[in-house]
């Protein structure tokens, strides 16, 4: 009589509690394995053991696999997750295909197989379970060299990233009264695919930001990772310039073994963000790099050390928005890079915009005429696209600004010319009708028009940063102080991590003026030129919010610098190029006088 086995405890009840467990359970099965028997016995047993041999020795311990049963035509096979049971199948039809080079058809071993996603009853010993029973009946549906699966595999699977997925519909399995769903797979064709990445807007290069590898293995480990990409993924998304990668599409790639060349490929990025986190305690250490998609190589990387807390809490000036701001700066020194030592038709249309608006930006008459060539390039090769000609309509902006142009009169008009073609091409592009705005207020002095353009821009979309900036000064110029500033402060939260940051920054010191916060004007002003010196405008901004401010030293030790760089610079000229409101221009006009610049 058998006794039942008694527990530590002396329980001898306990026993009888079933462990369960959700596994990936991978039936295997030979076709027509009788035929192949009576053909040829002992070639087929010495055959179909070199398999198991070589499924036990080499495809499972890569892939955390456990053989529960070998049969002398099938196998049963158990994973913790989907990804490494169909890569398993995949390989183990690879190798049985290996197998029957140089044969004869007929006497070719054949393997059909079935995989489902279930909570089952393990032991050391087997599985139990209808999840069991499931897999070997979708086994049957599968034709020779073919692997099915049920939905709930099929839906952690990427498809043409994991496997090619065909829908067999639902399919009637024996013993079950309900029709299953069921899929086909087929290794995914990415050697020599024919498909290209899609298709980047101009004037953005993308990155992809995946999530971190965690060293633990908990549910709370992988969290915590995901988290970081997230956070990492809406900061990012903040800039205009660049596209950032989906997260739902890049948390899709978890856990598989692809270098940033494949995630480019799949992706059509041009950068990935990669790394690994490993928690101890209350304390996490992350290893990031980004990595160039097109050759693989790391561009930066870091180490550090973050509790927790931090990776919950997310943004702020916390160690993940630093690192964010880091891999922005990366990617745009990586495409300047590329775009300084390489042929404009070599480029793609990203690269040569993204160039163009840095020089442009660099306030040297060279390097501006060299941006405009880089314009005038991209005008002719994307004739559709209103990015380039918005720019150049900027281009022509600037020469206004800055005291360049020979004729500002000329200028004005190419800036609205360009500007209008842009929008010609699309009458509803963001940035063209920020740009519009910002030439029918400085140009023209029409602020009813920069009103109206600047507002659709933002009704169009109420991420262009550009247009909030512009907004700001609508409002700063009509004395609305408070409505500038909140304006303004919307801009540089849309775009944290702009190349342009000096431009945002004095801009919203021009709103912190017409608010009357001079102390903050001042440090927005004073950051704005150590951003960029050459920046001529920021210098009357400045010298304003220090002498109303009270600092009138440091407001005439900055009227002296500003002459040296614009000896012609007068209060005349000040008030006649200003478009604020009468009151308010007196009162900055005043305040040039009281630091010294001419009359």
């Amino acid at each position: 009589m058998l006794t039942p086995p008694r527990t530590t405890s002396g329980d001898t009840d306990a026993w009888l509690v079933l462990p369960r467990a959700h596994r990936v359970v991978l039936v295997v099965d030979v076709v027509e394995s009788v035929r192949l028997m009576e053909q040829d016995e002992e070639d087929t047993i010495t055959r179909w053991r070199a398999f198991v041999r070589s499924v036990e020795r080499e495809l499972l311990p890569q892939r955390g696999g456990r053989l529960v049963k070998s049969l002398g035509d099938g196998l049963m096979l158990e994973f913790e997750r989907v990804l490494p049971a169909v890569q398993t199948a995949l390989a183990m039809q690879q190798l049985a295909q290996t197998m029957n080079q140089g044969r004869a058809a007929e006497r070719c071993m054949f393997l059909r197989m079935g995989v489902h996603a279930a909570d089952v009853v393990v032991d050391e010993r087997d599985i139990y379970g209808a999840g069991v029973n499931l897999a070997a009946r979708l086994a049957t549906l599968a034709g020779p060299g073919e692997v099915v699966v049920s939905a709930e595999v099929r839906d952690e699977l990427v498809p043409e990233v994991d496997a090619e997925v065909e829908d067999m519909g639902s399919c009637y399995l024996k013993h079950l009264s309900q029709p299953l769903r069921t899929f086909r797979l087929q290794w995914a064709q990415r050697s020599g695919d024919s498909r290209q990445p899609p298709q980047v807007k101009i004037g953005r290069i993308s990155v992809a930001v995946l999530p971190l590898v965690a060293q633990g293995g908990t549910a709370a480990d992988a969290t915590l990772a995901e988290l970081f990409a997230d956070e990492v993924i809406s900061i990012l998304c903040k800039s205009n310039q660049w596209q950032v990668i989906s997260r739902l599409t890049t948390s899709r790639l978890a856990g598989r073994q692809y270098g940033p060349g494949d995630v480019g490929k799949l992706l059509g990025a041009t950068y990935v963000l990669s790394g690994q986190m490993l928690r101890v305690g209350q304390r996490c250490r992350l290893w990031v790099e980004l990595s160039a998609a097109q050759d693989e190589r790391v561009m930066w990387g870091t180490s550090l050390s973050v509790t927790s807390q931090d990776l919950l809490d997310g943004g702020g000036d916390g160690p993940i928005a630093r690192i964010a701001a880091e891999v922005g700066n990366q990617l745009i020194k990586g495409e300047l890079s590329r775009a300084s030592t390489s042929n404009l038709h070599n480029l793609e249309g990203q690269s040569v915009l993204l160039h163009a608006i840095a020089q442009m930006h660099r306030l040297s008459s060279a390097e501006s005429d060299k941006a405009r060539q880089a314009l005038l390039y991209l005008c002719d090769r994307y004739p559709r696209s209103p990015e380039p000609r918005a720019w150049l309509a900027k281009w022509h902006f600037i020469q206004l600004a800055q005291g360049w142009s020979a004729d500002a009169r000329v200028d004005a008009e190419r800036a609205r010319s360009e500007v209008n073609r842009a929008l010609e091409i699309s009458p509803e592009h963001a940035l063209s009708l920020a740009i519009a705005g910002q030439v029918s207020a400085f140009a023209f002095g029409d602020a009813t028009g920069a009103e109206q353009s600047l507002a659709k821009a933002v009704s169009v979309n109420p991420n262009e940063s550009l247009a909030w900036l512009f907004l700001s000064s609508v409002y700063a110029n009509q004395g609305a102080g408070i409505e500038a500033v909140e304006t303004a402060t919307k801009a540089r939260q849309l775009s944290p991590l702009d190349p342009l940051r000096y431009f945002y920054d004095i801009f919203a010191a021009s709103a912190a003026l017409a608010a009357g916060e001079y102390r903050h004007a001042t440090e927005l002003a004073r950051a704005s030129i150590r951003a960029n010196r050459t920046h001529l405008p920021s210098y009357p901004i400045l010298i304003v919010a220090q002498a109303l401010g009270g600092c009138v030293d440091e407001a005439r030790a900055t009227a002296r610098a500003f002459l040296e760089m614009r000896p012609k610079a007068s209060v005349a000229r000040y008030r006649r190029l200003h478009q604020a409101r009468p009151a308010l221009v007196a009162t900055y006009c005043d305040a040039l006088l009281a630091a010294g610049i001419p009359p």
